[in-house]
């Protein structure tokens, strides 16, 4: 899914893309309802450091667009799963 949506990003850029919203939870499969249950809080991550937020900070800095993000968050502070969204500008920065 990294490797889709790096190439979804870059035709967005090509053309002339500022501002991209993904689909509400993208890397996973559809689910409605699930009240957070297992397989699918295996795909939360958390919102700065996960594999989407690193990948979507890195290219909304080189192509200069800001990105939402909207993903499950695990929080494993608190030890608990959101539905979040994730506003990356374009400096790359949360």
């Amino acid at each position: 899914m990294l490797d889709w949506i790096t190439h979804v990003v870059e035709a967005a850029h090509i053309a002339g893309v500022n501002v991209l919203g993904v689909q509400e939870c993208w890397n996973m499969p559809f689910f409605m309802c699930t009240r957070e249950k297992y397989p699918w809080i295996e795909f939360a991550e958390d919102y700065e450091n996960g594999p989407s937020a690193v990948l979507f900070k890195e290219l909304a800095q080189k192509y200069n667009m800001v990105i939402v993000n909207h993903i499950l968050e695990r929080d494993a502070v608190k030890g608990t799963i959101h539905n979040t969204s994730v506003l990356i500008n374009n400096y790359g920065k949360i």
